[in-house]
């Protein structure tokens, strides 16, 4: 089960991902800080499957970070091709 937006939004402040200001989707009040927003700043997510970093994708976009991206197929779809390389 996906927590609340309000309950992400604020391990995501303390972590120091967001700060406060504007509203976002759900309620969720924190725009993105300004270095995890900065032209450089790219947050790539992964997990072993690819659905949890999906979720943790979509919070991200919620939230306001303009470059979030998720890898598609996760580590173990990476660990076949690299296997098929071979």
């Amino acid at each position: 089960m996906l927590r609340p937006l309000r309950e992400l939004a604020a391990s995501w402040r303390q972590a120091g991902l967001l700060q406060r200001g504007s509203r976002r989707a759900g309620g969720a009040e924190g725009a993105v800080s300004e270095e995890a927003a900065g032209e450089t700043a790219r947050l790539l997510l992964y997990c072993g499957s690819g659905w949890r970093s999906s979720l943790a994708w979509l919070v991200a976009r919620l939230l306001g970070h303009p470059s979030a991206s998720s890898f598609d197929g996760g580590l173990l779809e990476w660990a076949a091709a690299a296997l098929d390389a071979h």
